[in-house]
């Protein structure tokens, strides 16, 4: 009985913390893949990207002539 009265006052005394997800940055997107050029004999030339942002789901089109290093791009202001 002593028990149950110990668990019983740890459940109705015990409030839970409130845990929100964390929100994502606005300056940044995920980058995806979409295409680049080729020479006529297979060497990759160019890279193009879509890079969808976090928060707006814009999505901006980049080319470059390297692959892109990480799967997330960030910039100075959310577009």
């Amino acid at each position: 009985m002593k028990y149950i009265i110990i668990i019983a006052i740890l459940a109705i005394g015990c409030d839970k913390e409130k845990v929100e997800p964390p929100q994502p940055d606005c300056n940044c997107g995920v980058v995806i893949l979409t295409g680049g050029a080729r020479t006529p004999n297979g060497v990759r030339t160019s890279w193009w990207y879509d890079i969808r942002n976090n928060c707006t789901n814009a999505v901006l089109k980049m080319k470059v002539s390297s692959p892109y290093p990480s799967d997330e791009h960030c910039r100075d202001s959310q577009w």
